[in-house]
């Protein structure tokens, strides 16, 4: 994915659950409301009850492949609602959202004057198909929460980001330095390694991850009884064999950037992630991995 941020767009966090917590405590004020995904990952829960707020769940039916009703999320919306946070791909369902369902969480934020929380950390994890980035479809009403740690299998390094408006990202970065003052510097060059232009390891990556689900996950889905562990099963499989047109997509995309890469061997652009996310225009962010090391030194 590319991303294309304008100066101050983005901020760098201690993991991605310190971009979502800053996010929350930046618009929530004592008794707003915050819609969030059932089932969903536990800790929004928290995060919005820590800033005094209440989360209101709307449900992810199987019956429509873990994907949100529009109607039935404007309905959980009230006077008190701030935002709607949407976590695509889902923890724990494993769900993604297609475009249309994208497309009509991003309008409904927009007809109701609310932000929408896109948290897209499984975002390359996908089997088949394609992720579909919220803020394709509104650059200032969507706050992008994506981060390394597990595209990258980097868990334990404890990097985040955040896209978004200028002034929002800049209220969050006054809330991170007063609470974990910044992500670690050293794990901020590891987080550079991993973002350039070497697609070979997210291949590994992904490929080790479908190998084991494949070797142990599948036959235990097979033993559960029942119609819809049956269907799960079958696209389960699905999408684990799925993950050789994923190679080769890989290798196809990394001989590309190689094409591209100049003299110096730098690419002129910085691959955030394999799919496209362009929040202003049709640009790419122009700074070479040498000038990103330059920020870092000079921070």
């Amino acid at each position: 994915m590319v991303l294309t941020q304008e100066n101050g767009e983005v901020l760098v966090t201690a993991g991605a659950v310190n971009a979502l917590a800053a996010i929350v405590a930046a618009i929530a004020e004592e008794g707003d409301e915050i819609l969030i995904p059932d089932p969903g990952w536990p800790n929004y829960v928290a995060m919005i009850e820590l800033a005094r707020a209440a989360p209101v769940r709307y449900r992810l039916e199987p019956e429509q492949g873990y994907r949100p009703d529009l109607a039935a999320v404007e309905a959980r919306i009230t006077p008190r609602t701030k935002a709607i946070i949407i976590n695509n791909p889902s923890n724990p369902t494993g769900g993604v959202f297609d475009e249309a369902t994208v497309r009509g969480l991003v309008e409904l934020a927009r007809k109701h004057d609310l932000w929408l929380i896109s948290d897209e950390v499984y975002e390359d994890l996908i089997f088949a198909g394609e992720h579909v980035p919220a803020a394709r479809f509104d650059s200032e009403r969507v706050i992008t929460i994506s981060g390394v740690s597990k595209s990258y299998a980097m868990t334990g390094w404890r990097i985040g980001y955040a896209a978004g408006p200028v002034h929002l990202i800049k209220a969050m970065g006054t809330i991170q330095s007063q609470s974990t003052s910044n992500p670690c510097s050293v794990a901020q060059y590891a987080a550079l390694e991993a973002l350039m232009p070497d697609f070979s390891r997210l291949s590994l990556a992904i490929e080790t991850l479908a190998s084991f689900e494949l070797e142990c996950l599948y036959p235990r889905l097979l033993a559960l009884e029942g119609e819809f562990a049956q269907r799960a099963a079958t696209r389960f499989r699905q999408d684990i064999e799925a993950i050789r047109d994923a190679k080769a997509t890989t290798a196809k995309e990394s001989a590309i950037v190689d094409a591209e890469r100049g003299e110096s061997g730098v690419s002129h652009c910085l691959p955030i992630h394999r799919t496209e996310r362009r929040r202003s225009g049709n640009g790419v962010l122009k700074q070479s991995g040498e000038e990103i090391h330059g920020r870092l030194d000079a921070s």
